[in-house]
């Protein structure tokens, strides 16, 4: 069948249309900044990425074809583009004072892991201001803040400071009421549901052994960088 422009034209707009990349915003969540601050970064982060995934597979064969079975999930660094400002080149230093909570320079004492992560959210418009996606990463800290190039020839140009984080995984936000999401379809009982991630997402005390429906929560405790400014 020849490709038809009225068809695709009609299923784009059943679509609401194509999303744009410069619709979005990034937060980092757990209160490590000051509200102002904060919303500062947000509008300061000017790159981002809508992160992929990868699984690691191993080789199998008992008879005929070899085939590659999956056993583990892997997550890219994520990278951040962030203008800096001439208040202390902000926000260099913020994530300056971030990675000395890690390893202090002074003494190269680490901190425990649990110290120094926060959550990292990235958010997709559509053309209305409306959030159409959201992705959470888990347990964020930034790994590498790159060096700014400085250049007397360089002018009506801006700092742009690059991030580097590392981070534990990262899932789809809000979760549908599906555990599975809004596209797959599955049995009632949940037969392969991830409990061990349902409860590190959500807290979850309690889970019903027949429906696997959320009984009770529990609050996450908060960490060093809740405290800081």
């Amino acid at each position: 069948m020849p490709f038809n422009i009225n068809e695709f034209r009609s299923e784009i707009n059943k679509q609401r249309g194509p999303a744009q990349p410069n619709r979005f915003r990034v937060l980092i969540t757990g209160g490590i900044l000051k509200n102002s601050k904060a919303q500062a970064l947000s509008m300061l982060c000017n790159q981002a990425v809508i992160p992929g995934r990868a699984l690691a597979t191993t080789d199998i064969r008992t008879h005929g074809p070899i085939r590659k079975a999956p056993y583990n999930s892997i997550y890219d660094d994520l990278q951040l583009g962030i203008y800096c400002t001439n208040k202390n080149l902000f926000p260099r230093d913020f994530f300056e004072e971030w990675q000395n909570s890690i390893i202090t320079t002074m003494t190269g004492r680490v901190s425990y892991f649990d110290q120094y992560v926060a959550d990292i959210q990235i958010e997709q418009y559509d053309d209305n201001q409306n959030v159409i996606y959201t992705c959470k990463f888990i347990d964020a800290y930034p790994m590498i803040v790159a060096p700014l190039a400085l250049d007397w020839s360089s002018t009506n140009t801006f700092h742009n400071l690059n991030i580097t984080f590392a981070y534990r995984k990262w899932h789809m936000q809000p979760i549908s009421s599906s555990p599975f999401g809004n596209n797959l379809a599955i049995n009632s009982l949940y037969p392969n549901v991830d409990i061990t991630g349902a409860i590190d997402d959500s807290g979850v005390a309690v889970v019903s052994r027949a429906d696997g429906q959320i009984m009770s929560n529990v609050k996450k405790p908060g960490n060093f960088l809740n405290n800081t400014l």
